[in-house]
């Protein structure tokens, strides 16, 4: 029998629906998957230069997109007098210097640390000792540091209420070739305070602390470097967060003498980025899970791309200044490479499987890149100089600064991004330079030194400030002491937190994502602990999301995945598409049993 103008079962309707839905459900699976940051861009940005001769950015530290800080070296003529110090300020839009009367003359630079843009350390040596300098948004001011400082070679400020600052000890200042040590100071807020481990060296070595990285629950690493006779030695040194215990992982096969640098992630990944050097000049660099303790891939100057022959110092042509990554297929190298006799800017990327090189519209001349700074996965800070010869033969250096971004998920920094400056190879007027920038303080609300002489909020918190995009809630580190007691949370149900580790009195926000949502807010009392409750929205798809508390004025959080359910089927645009394929499997199988029923039951 013909079935044309045939009405349909209610069975057969019944099980085309289910077929359809099954391949919508399968759609939107799919489809919903995230797609990753990946850093694409790099654009010049117009950076201040108040020496009239030479300017160099040495450090910069970026605690949120809305604040950077670099310290660098200036000088007003090409004669022999000492270079001077100078800051400048990135207000999320331009650069502009900062006032930095207070550094001694000569200081030798090393590195500076923000936890927000009221609270910095600067750390370098001078007058024959290591010396540390805080910014607290305004001016410098020299920190008061225990006796036997030799030098100050890094540091890492995750709060204002917690810094480490690593170098070598003077254990005999009476003595020019007394053996050092590795030198580690712990910041609590108020005071400097040396740490003491049996893995500092004591045996006669010549031994410091090159670098050294921390989050807000005190876990750090270091990286040691010793030279005996000539023959260097480097190891890496781990801090627990809780005994502050130093240790050193086992395993290592690397053949790593000269370690340099180390960057840590301790977020959803917990890696430590650690770079350094063969004996032969060789570089490669080592992945460190915080989480096992134990030591992954190491990559070596052979994975890059050959650029062109270099010296002995330089086999590819490339030198690497700074290394780190924000995850296992994300990360960031720069520094230099040697083509034709020219030494250009250098970005490189990782992917998770190949090193490719950015192309800078800036990397002409004699640039360098000295180091860089990302506040989230999607944008980076890079500062550096071009240097021209002059007349006299001396060198003459003009401080840069460059934006490396995602260019699909970030836009270029306003009007204000321009190309590089011009250089020529020699002055031809004796103008005066043009004035630099006016510093303005960023806009940032203030944060606190010492809680005691801030008075607590009283104006009742809101929700209604913007949640940060999904890229900050993703980079937040995850807590060390879970949010939730229990991840596993319903639909509409009540979220209570109580959670330390923010600035005194300021702001927080409770969040859920996949689609970043502020479900809660509340002020941090006088300890830095808050206590906020809400609801998770009744519109929140089941599955994996995060949670997350996050301070808009600092920039601190802290994150943890949750699992959230439904006494209901999944509604569209779960974040697990391992519901949605499991919904289009039971929809697609009941569809052919309900159709097989019916063909079996026809007469």
């Amino acid at each position: 029998m013909s079935s044309v103008g045939r009405s349909s079962s209610p069975r057969s309707v019944l099980s085309a629906v289910l077929l359809v839905a099954s391949v919508i459900v399968g759609l939107l699976a799919v489809s919903n998957s995230p797609a990753s940051a990946d850093y694409d861009t790099v654009t010049s940005v117009t950076y201040p230069n108040p020496g009239a001769y030479s300017n160099s950015p040495v450090s910069l530290s970026c605690p949120t997109t809305s604040f950077c800080l670099t310290v660098g070296r200036t000088k007003e003529t090409p004669g022999m007098d000492p270079f001077g110090t100078y800051l400048s300020a990135w207000n999320g839009a331009t650069w502009s210097v900062a006032p930095s009367s207070g550094f001694p003359s000569p200081f030798d630079i090393q590195e500076v640390s923000c936890a927000s843009s009221t609270f910095c350390v600067v750390v370098g040596n001078g007058n024959n000792s290591g010396l540390a300098f805080v910014w607290d948004g305004t001016s410098i001011t020299q920190a008061t540091l225990p006796t036997g400082v030799q030098r100050l070679e890094s540091v890492s400020c995750p709060s204002a209420q917690f810094c480490m600052a690593a170098g070598a000890s003077d254990e005999d200042p009476n003595s020019w070739n007394d053996p050092s040590l590795s030198l580690v100071l712990k910041w609590n807020g108020s005071t400097w305070t040396r740490e003491t481990s049996a893995l500092f060296a004591t045996d006669g070595k010549f031994q410091k602390m090159r670098d050294i990285d921390c989050d807000v629950s005190g876990r750090c690493v270091g990286v040691t470097i010793s030279d005996e006779n000539g023959t260097p030695t480097s190891q890496i040194l781990d801090r627990d967060a809780t005994g502050g215990l130093w240790s050193a992982p086992s395993g290592r096969t690397d053949s790593l003498t000269r370690l340099i640098a180390v960057d840590c992630q301790p977020g959803e990944l917990g890696r430590c980025t650690i770079y350094g050097a063969t004996q032969d000049y060789s570089t490669g660099a080592l992945l460190y899970d915080l989480g096992s303790g134990s030591l992954q891939t190491r990559w070596t100057n052979v994975t890059l791309p050959v650029i062109a022959t270099g010296d002995v110092n330089m086999p590819n042509g490339a030198s690497t200044y700074a290394l780190g990554c924000v995850s296992s297929t994300q990360c960031v190298m720069v520094g230099s490479k040697y083509l034709g006799g020219l030494n250009t800017s250098l970005v490189m990327t990782w992917d998770g499987q190949t090193w490719a090189e950015l192309t800078s519209t800036t990397g002409v001349g004699r640039t360098a890149i000295n180091d860089f700074s990302c506040p989230t996965a999607t944008q980076c800070m890079a500062i550096g100089y071009d240097t021209d010869p002059d007349p006299m033969m001396m060198m003459k250096d003009t401080a840069m600064a460059w934006f490396i971004r995602d260019a699909a998920q970030v836009g270029e920094p306003g009007a204000t991004t321009t190309a590089a400056p011009t250089t020529t190879a020699a002055p031809t007027t004796t103008a005066a330079p043009a004035p630099e920038p006016v510093f303005v303080a960023p806009t940032v609300a203030p944060t606190t030194l010492a809680p005691t002489t801030v008075p607590p909020r009283t104006e009742a918190p809101t929700t209604t400030l913007p949640a940060p995009a999904l890229s900050v809630v993703r980079e937040l580190p995850v807590a060390a002491t879970p949010i939730v007691a229990n991840p596993t949370l319903a639909v509409g149900g009540e979220v209570a937190v109580t959670f330390g580790g923010f600035t005194p009195f300021e702001y927080v926000q409770l969040i859920v994502a996949s689609t970043p949502q502020v479900i809660g807010a509340g002020f941090a009392d006088a300890q830095g602990v808050v206590t906020i409750s809400g609801n998770l929205p009744t519109g929140l798809a089941s599955g994996s999301h995060t949670l997350a508390v996050f301070a808009p004025e600092s920039g601190v959080g802290f994150s943890q995945p949750i699992q959230v359910t439904a006494p209901r089927l999944p509604v569209t645009g779960s974040d697990d598409p391992t519901s949605l394929y499991v919904l289009a499997l039971t929809l697609f199988v009941g569809g052919l049993l309900i159709r097989r029923a019916r063909v079996i039951g026809r007469p």
